[in-house]
């Protein structure tokens, strides 16, 4: 059986929303669509051993409030419930992980739980919740995921090795894609041309302001620009236009033929408009 489940955050048709601190509607309790058999779902009413703690979190939270439960009390409710995901994502360690569970909250929401133990707990499991299970003063939620939980179906399985085995399966197919796109690549860039953009070649005809953008320019000079658009190494091809600011592309200046100067393409027009009367040569 393929399980699956994704969030619901969000939504018009829902009456249990909040304000968020963006202004955004969101549920009180984001609920998790799913469709895990009723035999895999454990009910927040049967659980009789719960404790509430902290435990450090590392990087992005120093203290986190987490609920624990007994072993035995684990071993007994939560056995042939735990599921994989395809995509695990905790970053409060987990030492060790255990896997995820789908626990009834006091509401009737299906909540998505991380479990696992840590060295605070060495006799006791953990529970992550991503919302509120019991409304007795326990209000932890997984931090780390709320706000972000895939809104996409996510596959689970029920065992590790199922789920490595679909990991290594999909690893295979991207890498094989990856060979090909690769490949394709290659033989684009040995392909593509070499190429500049160039102005055309002008005469100059006056110097209305000296600038020492020229500082040989005379009367009688011919003078155009160029912009490099692909050029080439001994072991590659590459694109050279950047964009705009600080990675705008430079003019390359030529007069008579001879490189004289690389300058901003801000700065190349000014010198037709301010320092330079010309003709196009034909």
């Amino acid at each position: 059986m393929n399980y699956t489940y994704k969030a619901i955050i969000s939504g018009p048709q829902y009456s249990n929303m909040k304000e968020s601190r963006n202004n955004r509607k969101r549920l009180e309790t984001p609920e998790i669509e799913h469709n895990f058999p009723e035999e895999m779902i454990v009910n927040i009413n049967d659980i009789k051993s719960f404790r509430t703690g902290t435990i450090d979190s590392g990087k992005y939270f120093s203290k986190q409030n987490v609920i624990s439960i007994s072993e035995s009390e684990f071993n007994s409710l939560f056995e042939s419930k735990i599921f994989y995901q395809a995509n695990e994502q905790y970053n409060i360690t987990l030492k060790p992980y255990i896997g995820c569970a789908l626990i009834r909250n006091f509401k009737g929401f299906d909540i998505l739980t991380f479990v696992g133990k840590v060295s605070e707990y060495t006799d006791r499991v953990v529970l992550l919740p991503i919302h509120v299970l019991k409304h007795e003063n326990i209000y932890n939620e997984y931090l780390c995921t709320l706000g972000v939980i895939p809104k996409r179906n996510i596959k689970c399985y029920t065992s590790k090795e199922e789920m490595n085995a679909a990991l290594d399966a999909a690893a295979d197919k991207s890498k094989k894609r990856w060979d090909v796109e690769m490949k394709k690549l290659e033989e684009t860039n040995k392909m593509a041309p070499v190429f500049s953009l160039k102005t055309p070649k002008f005469r100059v005809v006056e110097i209305s302001k000296k600038t020492d953008y020229l500082k040989n320019i005379k009367v009688g000079d011919i003078i155009y620009g160029e912009i490099p658009v692909i050029k080439a190494t001994d072991t590659r091809k590459f694109g050279t236009l950047h964009g705009i600011g600080t990675l705008t592309n430079w003019v390359t200046l030529y007069v008579n033929d001879e490189k004289v100067n690389t300058i901003s393409p801000k700065v190349f027009p000014n010198l037709f408009l301010t320092n330079i009367i010309v003709e196009e040569v034909k």
